[in-house]
């Protein structure tokens, strides 16, 4: 075992043991709660994820036990299976299972723990439906005489490195101590920004210079606070080039594997998220994407395919691309599978384009049989959920048959500030994120139309859209809507572009997220509140999100160009 073998192995067994402690909340939540559907969900994804990191540092045995638990695990989410006492106190044996295995690995890197009881134990519940019989008491029996051993600290991991290895002197600090600095750094910013818009109103030049000097120093404290949170890429996409090969084994395919980018650093919230999503992708890459050897030959495409895991900066964002050279997304297969599985009705008509993304529906899968890799119909809407709500980021698919396919996500640096842009309706102020704006332009005489039964468009170099005002859409005021004047925003981040009309855009700052209290924070449409240099709130607003209901947006563009 080499020396980064070693760390990606001590990484791994860091991040299981807190996800072993949401498992084991979930699992004392659900015997209270054993219809909430919502629970039993983030449960078996749970499971999922931790078989693929499993598998992914090299834990095979680890990952097979999690497979079987998973199949437990489905047949409770598809209702084949009800829970009972029974069930819960399996899960909870299971669950500590994979604790006494983590802290025995904490202390010997290649220890191993003898399952095949309790996974006879978790198969048989499974065939006779939450019966008990002789193997599962004896089971039983078998986990509770386990020792448990004592859990392992991330200040004991590093020995197991070895004296040749250099580790960096440091200390451990909770992730809430971070996030309490991060917010005393957000005030301070928005303190010193209101010093800064009454410097010049003061008569004193030293007061005026020491407010220079401290817009510097506040400046390098958010640098460093924001430093503090921030790491490459680097450990995630070697966990990935393992995944990759791995698959490839398994399904007799040759892979070769492209990295660029893993030294892009990205807040460690942003990177946590990132990781299952990313899983989710390379392995439907390997097996839905890249042909089997011969096929490959029988297309005159070498029998080596490519996977491309590419990593950059570009306007204040994070992109990830993933790439193949594969067989590409075929629009009338997946038309097919999406009306089989009564996703799509039969006389719908869709664009190719449309039909690519029917991939990131709930329960769409191409695969005929269930497997270990895929064909359980998880996976591409829990990579576009987890990017799009729990990173505030985007993703969006090309093909092309025959040459293969590009996943490209968008991320921001941190979930803790945004480059945003303050507007004005009425007399209240709201923040759009800068990176949900395609364009802005003030409106002028023929841009806007009305059409029969759409309502008002903007006509933008030929390009119809349907346009809104935010005043109308937050219901602001009463009274007959006017979109003739103020400044349109061009949204373009989801699938139909849309125009909103705002009274005027005041300017373009980096603004500190702060959370919504419980009254208002499942509100549609508002991702949270910052407070502005005046001292005052503003809620920061999802465009796409606010107006998703709305009839004119949901309307096909081609509708409205047509009628246009």
């Amino acid at each position: 075992m080499d020396e980064f073998e070693k760390e990606l192995k001590i990484g791994f067994l860091e991040e299981i043991s807190q996800r072993l402690t949401d498992t084991e909340e979930c699992f004392l939540s659900l015997e209270s709660n054993p219809n909430d559907k919502s629970l039993i969900e983030n449960i078996f994804r749970l499971a999922h994820n931790i078989k693929g990191s499993a598998r992914a540092v090299g834990y095979l045995e680890m990952g097979e036990f999690t497979h079987e638990l998973e199949s437990l695990l489905l047949k409770i989410k598809n209702d084949e299976l009800k829970i009972k006492s029974s069930t819960v106190s399996l899960l909870l044996a299971c669950n500590d299972h994979l604790k006494n295995w983590v802290a025995r690995l904490s202390k010997n890197l290649e220890d191993h723990m003898d399952s095949t009881i309790l996974i006879a134990k978790v198969i048989s519940h499974s065939q006779n439906n939450g019966a008990l019989d002789v193997a599962t008491l004896f089971a039983e029996s078998l986990v509770e005489e386990m020792p448990v051993f004592p859990e392992a600290t991330v200040e004991a991991l590093p020995k197991l490195l070895g004296s040749n290895v250099t580790v960096e002197e440091s200390i451990r600090v909770g992730v809430h101590r971070l996030e309490d600095l991060m917010n005393y750094v957000g005030e301070l910013v928005i303190l010193q920004t209101v010093l800064s818009q009454q410097k010049y109103e003061i008569a004193s030049p030293l007061i005026q210079k020491t407010i220079t000097q401290l817009t510097k120093i506040t400046k390098d404290i958010q640098d460093i606070s924001m430093g503090l949170r921030m790491l490459p890429l680097k450990q995630t996409f070697k966990k990935v080039q393992r995944i990759v090969r791995d698959t490839a084994n398994e399904l007799g395919k040759e892979v070769a594997f492209h990295m660029e980018g893993e030294d892009t650093e990205l807040d460690k919230t942003v990177i946590e998220n990132l990781g299952d999503p990313l899983v989710h992708l390379i392995r439907n890459a390997v097996d839905h994407g890249i042909e089997s050897p011969e096929e490959r030959k029988s297309k005159g495409k070498s029998h080596v395919g490519n996977i491309y895991l590419k990593a950059f900066h570009s306007g204040g964002r994070i992109f990830v691309e993933i790439t193949d050279d594969g067989k590409g997304l075929d629009p009338s297969v997946l038309k097919k599978k999406a009306i089989e599985k009564g996703i799509l009705p039969s006389t719908q008509m869709i664009t190719d384009l449309e039909a690519q993304r029917l991939i990131f529906s709930p329960g769409f899968t191409t695969k005929s049989e269930v497997t270990e890799i895929s064909g359980r119909g998880v996976g591409m809407d829990v990579v576009k959920n987890n990017i799009e709500k729990n990173l505030r980021g985007e993703v969006s698919v090309t093909s092309e048959v025959g040459k293969g396919t590009q996943f490209l996500i968008q991320l921001p640096l941190t979930l803790a500030i945004i480059e945003g842009i303050i507007i004005r309706e009425k007399e209240s102020k709201f923040i759009v994120p800068l990176s949900h704006v395609h364009e802005s332009m003030r409106i002028e005489n023929g841009m806007v139309h009305e059409v029969a039964g759409l309502g008002h468009v903007l006509s933008l170099r030929g390009e119809q859209l349907p346009l809104l005002r935010l005043g109308q859409v937050l219901r602001l005021s009463q009274g007959p809507v006017v979109m003739t004047s103020g400044i349109a925003i061009i949204v373009k981040s989801g699938s139909t572009p849309f125009a909103i009309v705002v009274d005027d855009i005041i300017g373009q700052h980096q603004v500190v997220i702060k959370r919504l209290g419980e009254e208002i924070k499942n509100m549609k449409g508002v991702m949270g509140g910052a407070i502005l240099g005046d001292g005052k709130v503003a809620l920061i607003l999802d465009l796409q999100d606010l107006v998703s209901n709305h009839k004119k947006v949901n309307r096909p563009l081609s509708e409205v160009r047509g009628a246009a």
